[in-house]
């Protein structure tokens, strides 16, 4: 895992990986944890048809308690022709739920950027859906969202700035 991008060591964890097209080849695209003191559980599934991988281990600088968990696309090493996009100034993945969609957006501060983005959510198109920022409460983003076209409006003024949403 990359220190200088995730800020975790990998000194102490646990991880998968998947090569290729076929995502469940060598391991399943899934894990959990559970806390022995009080039950409480943990399970995750990776949603790619190629590699990924999933890490999980002791946060580097907090109390022994605390965890990180990464899920991850492919790295280099597992995609052989590499990763396309490295260096696009803007990030965004997306969870599709039942009731609701996340989207996490990410402005880059490697390079100068629009500050303004449009994703397309096809399947919300002529939907009337509410967008709220979840994280962070404090931030200077601001969404709109465009049911005809089926698209997500995103303004992150500042390089280097993240947020999460939801789409209900």
């Amino acid at each position: 895992m990359n220190y200088g991008c995730h800020q975790q060591s990998a000194h102490s964890s646990i991880s998968r990986t998947s090569q290729g097209t076929w995502s469940s080849g060598r391991h399943l695209p899934m894990g959990a944890l559970t806390a022995r003191s009080d039950g409480r559980t943990l399970l995750w599934q990776v949603e790619n048809p190629g590699g990924w991988r999933w890490e999980v281990g002791e946060h580097a600088d907090a109390d022994a308690d605390a965890l990180y968990m990464a899920l991850l696309g492919p790295t280099d090493r597992e995609r052989p022709l590499g990763l396309p996009g490295w260096t696009d100034p803007w990030i965004a993945l997306g969870l599709r739920g039942r009731e609701r969609t996340y989207v996490t957006v990410w402005r880059r501060s490697a390079q100068e950027s629009a500050a303004e983005r449009t994703l397309a959510i096809p399947h919300l198109k002529d939907r009337d859906a509410t967008v709220r920022i979840l994280f962070p409460q404090d931030t200077k983003a601001a969404v709109r969202w465009g049911a005809g076209r089926g698209e997500l409006t995103v303004c992150l003024p500042e390089l280097g700035t993240a947020c999460l949403l939801t789409l209900e």
